[in-house]
């Protein structure tokens, strides 16, 4: 299982908060990108700041795996 699929399983269990943290740090993307103009692409700045909230999209994806994991490794009751 991949941390993006942690995330919709979560999701999909009635445990929204991971997908919810990722939508808001992807809607922060789009609005670098619009702040930034059509040349965005070239702004090394906004460059660096899509990384940094890529990585933190890597961080959240990851805690859900690992959130996932920890119960798949629960013993039944």
């Amino acid at each position: 299982m991949t941390g993006e699929q942690a995330v919709a399983w979560m999701q999909k269990n009635g445990r929204p908060g991971y997908a919810n943290e990722i939508n808001a740090l992807e809607a922060s993307i789009n609005e670098h990108i619009g702040d930034a103009g059509r040349y965005w692409q070239q702004c090394e700045e906004t460059q660096r700041i899509i990384r940094s909230i890529r990585a933190e999209i890597a961080e959240v994806e990851q805690s859900a795996l690992d959130r996932y994991e920890d119960w798949a490794s629960d013993p039944l009751p």
